[in-house]
């Protein structure tokens, strides 16, 4: 088995059917209670800094509330993200979005990141705060052509958030400043 996630509820199905299961995750999950550039950011979320938020996935949607919840935030960034547009990159972002008592204004069909730039880009968001919700990767190409399309600008706030292992010490587009 390759899920690290769920991974006993699904083992002990397969047990219980007599199965001989192997657990082999092939991406690791990790806590993000430690991670202080999503706290940071959280904290930016909170206070208000923020117009929109991209939502990449569910299962770090979810993460991000969990780690803010052990930060005592949770109930106030659920209620700071009720007052921002938020958009899904598909229907398990939708889903955690809406498990959260929030809704979305947008959400792809296709699970697809392109699909998501493209109705963003078609947008006015000028001068718009801009977060994105990042899972495991940075999404460089993402972020990259918002920035490019003057989406993310001085005013744009990163919203790095991950419940996979993610490199360290990666950059927004233009540097460590466009994350402000």
């Amino acid at each position: 088995m390759t899920a690290e996630r769920r991974r006993e509820e699904l083992a002990g199905l397969l047990e219980r059917r007599g199965a001989i299961v192997s657990v082999t995750p092939t991406i690791h999950t990790t806590s993000l209670a430690d991670d202080g550039e999503l706290r940071a950011a959280t904290e930016r979320c909170v206070a208000g800094e923020l117009d929109d938020l991209v939502v990449m996935t569910g299962i770090g949607f979810r993460g991000w509330l969990d780690a803010a919840a052990g930060w005592d935030l949770r109930e106030r960034l659920i209620a700071a993200l009720g007052s921002v547009r938020i958009l899904a990159r598909g229907p398990k972002a939708k889903g955690a979005i809406r498990g959260a008592g929030l809704h979305e204004t947008y959400a792809a069909s296709s699970e697809a990141s392109e699909e998501l730039l493209t109705h963003l880009l078609a947008e006015p968001l000028d001068d718009r705060r801009i977060g994105v919700q990042l899972h495991g990767d940075r999404m460089p190409t993402f972020t990259a052509r918002l920035a490019e399309a003057g989406r993310l600008d001085r005013r744009g706030a990163g919203v790095p958030v991950a419940s996979a292992d993610r490199p360290r010490g990666g950059r927004w587009p233009g540097g460590p400043d466009r994350r402000r």
